[in-house]
């Protein structure tokens, strides 16, 4: 575990962070990050722009199972002013301890999915 956030409660630009992050898990494609701020969305929309993440923003255990089961997300985005640190915890242990299905069950979504971003950008 890398923890690569402030060490403060100071409030702080959440892109900087979601970069660290972003750019970890670009350089290891086993690995996977947690991205916790106030709603969780900016953090969220913000990871989706980087090549090869797959951010989901998840507020129960189901979001987080399919996150990864289903769409192979390798970065997690949670809220912690929309949900308490219990349920932070729960998602957090589903997300890092489930393993992706799509390559067996869906093979061609992952491909239509980056497909899909690499199309809204070329516009």
């Amino acid at each position: 575990v890398k923890d690569l956030g402030t060490d403060s409660e100071q409030r702080c630009d959440y892109p900087d962070f979601t970069k660290k992050v972003c750019q970890s898990v670009q350089e290891n494609s086993n690995s996977r990050g947690v991205l916790i701020c106030g709603s969780g969305i900016g953090m969220c929309i913000s990871a989706n722009k980087f090549k090869d993440i797959r951010c989901a923003l998840c507020h129960d255990y189901y979001t987080a199972l399919v996150a990864r089961q289903k769409y192979d997300c390798n970065v997690l985005a949670v809220g912690s002013q929309v949900i308490g640190q219990g349920v932070i915890q729960e998602i957090a242990e589903v997300f890092l301890n489930t393993l992706s299905l799509i390559h067996i069950s869906e093979p061609t979504r992952l491909l239509s999915i980056s497909y899909a971003v690499f199309c809204l950008k070329k516009k």
